[in-house]
């Protein structure tokens, strides 16, 4: 939850999730802001430019037990390249998640393969799909026990598949980037987040995506 004024820095979110307030998000590096104008709701603005480190830090990391995972992000994406969106710390770039341009991703868990997973063709999935500049988006991704991820956007868009790349735990642990490497932080904003110890499967993904859009007010369907 985000309280105070529009600009005001960000430095403390609450969790309502079911690990508790261990990982609340608690400190900032930089000055995320509270954006109370752009979208729906209430959200969080990183105005990085280059490599700015706004980043909001959790009070501990979250890590899956295995490869079973649902991960979502619901956000806006202000000034296209590649950012790093989450990673495992704010120090840190063992596991990330990327957005870059072209229909194109970027992920690494713990420290194993990059993958690189592409949206903009239908190899393995139903669409063409590329994200648009300042248009609220929500991504999921989900990853069943053989390993094998499934991508997700918007109202329950299946936009991309990747075999499984051997790695196991995904560590969560900052949002907006990384003060690590040189990838440029996330420029734009971040409404929610989750991440699910389990593949939640395919009738409660589609579920959430489409509570998600419904309350973030996100009308793509293709």
């Amino acid at each position: 939850t985000l309280t105070g004024n529009h600009g005001d820095a960000v430095t403390l979110v609450q969790n309502f999730g079911i690990a508790g307030t261990p990982k609340n998000i608690t400190s900032a590096e930089g000055a995320p802001t509270l954006d109370r104008t752009s979208l729906s709701r209430a959200c969080v603005d990183f105005p990085n430019s280059g490599d700015n480190d706004n980043i909001l830090d959790m009070a501990a990391s979250y890590t899956t037990t295995g490869k079973p995972m649902t991960f979502f992000i619901v956000f806006q994406w202000d000034v296209a390249g590649t950012n790093t969106i989450v990673a495992n710390s704010d120090e840190g770039d063992e596991d990330y998640i990327q957005l870059a341009t072209g229909g194109r991703m970027k992920f690494q868990l713990a420290g194993g393969t990059v993958a690189n997973p592409r949206t903009s063709n239908t190899n393995d999935s139903t669409v063409d799909y590329t994200l648009a500049i300042n248009t609220p988006t929500v991504m999921l991704i989900q990853r069943n026990e053989a390993g094998s991820f499934y991508f997700f956007h918007d109202n329950n868009i299946y936009t991309a598949f990747l075999a499984d790349t051997g790695d196991a735990n995904f560590t969560l642990g900052a949002i907006g980037g990384t003060t690590s490497g040189n990838i440029p932080d996330f420029n734009g904003k971040v409404c929610e987040v989750g991440l699910y110890d389990a593949d939640i499967g395919a009738a409660q993904v589609k579920i959430l995506l489409e509570s998600l859009c419904t309350k973030w007010g996100i009308d793509r369907r293709e």
